[in-house]
């Protein structure tokens, strides 16, 4: 189970949107509450004591979240991620606020700084969080596991009925030509339907995978894969992933787990990932496209 994919956001922004709202949660549970003999502090001294609290939670998610994700992108991809990787970093992230709220505290006179507290701090915050973060990581998993299957199911389902269709339609069918021209001088690659499996992301550069005579051949254009996407409007062709396009002719089955979905690819062992927040839309295309 520990080995299992576990989902992680690559959008820093949101990230970051959501350290916020942790920050003034605990400002406000704190200022409404007031646990821990905080209500005998005098005013205005008390706000901005109690905002700071907020403040350091913001520092312990920069240290334990936001900065390594920063230096160590590869660790942090979702790729690489998993349910146990996830269970130990919110143990460490909250562990590092725990620490920060304590020596806070101390500066301001609250407490001593000894490492019987030290100790202290840090086996109840293990304690404490261990168990529920854990329960709540485990139910996520096993919930979008359920769900993200179950919706392949029915693609995969659509995706047979389709096929059987197009085995008996296809023979007359036009098939659309493709041209993408690349950013150096009389740089172009001309490709269809029948043979264009996926095209990835190679930072400034797009990778195009196609199939010829039944083996997988590939070739770099300098380009975004913005400005490939913007070259040929087509049905077929899908951004399923910011780092991917797939062309929908290709798909031939669907699976999920709690990530979201991959694409299994005619032709070739590669499973191109769907971003989380566009499997109806692909769901959509699919059933447009094979209808």
């Amino acid at each position: 189970m520990l080995k299992k994919p576990y989902p992680r956001s690559d959008d820093f922004r949101r990230s970051l949107v959501a350290g916020l709202l942790v920050a003034v949660f605990v400002a406000l549970f704190l200022l409404i509450f007031q646990p821990f003999g905080m209500s005998s502090i005098p005013a205005p001294s008390k706000y901005w004591q109690i905002g700071c609290y907020g403040l350091v939670t913001l520092a312990g998610l920069a240290v334990g979240e936001w900065i390594p994700r920063l230096i160590w992108k590869n660790y942090f991809s979702e790729s690489r991620w998993t349910v146990g990787k996830q269970i130990l970093w919110m143990m460490i992230v909250i562990l590092l606020i725990a620490l920060g709220n304590m020596y806070y505290t101390y500066l301001l006179g609250y407490t001593q700084l000894s490492l019987q507290n030290t100790m202290f701090f840090t086996g109840f915050t293990i304690a404490v969080g261990f168990f529920p973060i854990t329960a709540s990581i485990l139910l996520n998993y096993s919930r979008l596991a359920r769900t993200n299957s179950s919706v392949a199911q029915v693609i995969n389902s659509d995706l047979a009925e389709a096929d059987k269709r197009e085995s008996a339609e296809a023979a007359g069918d036009e098939i659309h030509k493709w041209t993408f021209k690349g950013e150096n001088a009389n740089e172009e690659f001309s490709t269809d339907e029948k043979q264009l499996l996926y095209i990835e992301s190679a930072d400034n550069y797009s990778m195009f995978h196609w199939l010829e005579n039944g083996t997988v051949r590939k070739k770099l254009l300098r380009g975004s894969l913005k400005s490939m996407e913007d070259q040929v409007s087509a049905a077929e062709l899908f951004r399923c992933h910011r780092t991917f396009i797939v062309n929908l002719k290709k798909v031939v089955s669907v699976s999920g787990n709690s990530q979201g979905y991959r694409l299994k690819i005619a032709g070739t062992d590669a499973e191109v990932p769907v971003a989380r927040n566009s499997g109806k839309m692909l769901h959509e295309k699919l059933k447009s496209l094979k209808r």
